[in-house]
């Protein structure tokens, strides 16, 4: 794991000096494939992250893929992948340091997005008249 040299007081200044305006889902692509189903299933749950600052607007681009897989089968019998996005404000003249968008997307907003992306999830499940998974409480 990298070191950092951002500190635990200057990264919860940041935090104190951002503001959350919105989480939003951006986009969501789910794809099922029926000749995979009735099997036991891996689960595997990745992220990425990307950032944009507009002035004093921070936008995070957090995606997730979910892929339900049979371990006897090549492909996958269910793949989710939601993107949200989540906008903050900042005052115009707070510099940012730049580590800290290494470090936030692990350590504090993979933990806002979870709830929002289980319920998505679970929803997305029972809408493909799906038996449930069961889902990690946090990822």
């Amino acid at each position: 794991m990298k070191d950092f040299e951002l500190s635990v007081e200057e990264y919860q200044n940041i935090l104190q000096n951002l503001h959350l305006e919105e989480i939003a889902l951006n986009n969501l692509n789910v794809k099922r494939n029926d000749e995979y189903f009735g099997k036991e299933f891996g689960l595997n749950i990745k992220s990425k992250t990307r950032h944009f600052i507009e002035d004093n607007k921070i936008k995070f681009y957090y995606q997730l893929n979910l892929t339900a897989k049979s371990p006897d089968k090549e492909k996958p019998a269910l793949k989710i992948i939601p993107v949200f996005r989540i906008e903050y404000s900042k005052p115009k003249i707070f510099k940012i340091d730049p580590e800290f968008f290494e470090i936030f997307p692990e350590a504090s907003l993979r933990f806002i997005i979870w709830p929002y992306a289980r319920e998505l999830i679970q929803n997305m499940i029972s809408r493909m008249n799906l038996p449930p998974l069961t889902l990690p409480t946090i990822m």
